[in-house]
């Protein structure tokens, strides 16, 4: 859905939805804008993280180890032991 932030005359603010051609918050604080723009946050954080599970249980294609592998092809057996990084 596409919004649109904007600052009203009186200093509070609106958020317009270009989906429903309406405002869908109104009248709103900076603090109440941060609560609505996190909770869409979390919400979108929600269905992200639930597709991923859904697509390693359903669909994964490599393995952990096939992958753990691959990195110490790259950067070597020994990039889990502290003194690699010093």
């Amino acid at each position: 859905m596409s919004r649109i932030l904007v600052k009203r005359e009186d200093g509070l603010y609106a958020i317009w939805s270009t989906v429903v051609d309406d405002f869908i918050v109104d009248e709103a604080t900076k603090e109440e804008v941060f609560e609505v723009y996190k909770e869409w946050a979390l919400e979108e954080a929600i269905k992200e993280t639930e597709t991923a599970l859904d697509n390693v249980e359903n669909f994964q294609r490599r393995s952990y180890q096939e992958l753990l592998e691959q990195r110490n092809e790259m950067h070597g057996d020994n990039y889990d032991d502290p003194e690699f990084w010093d």
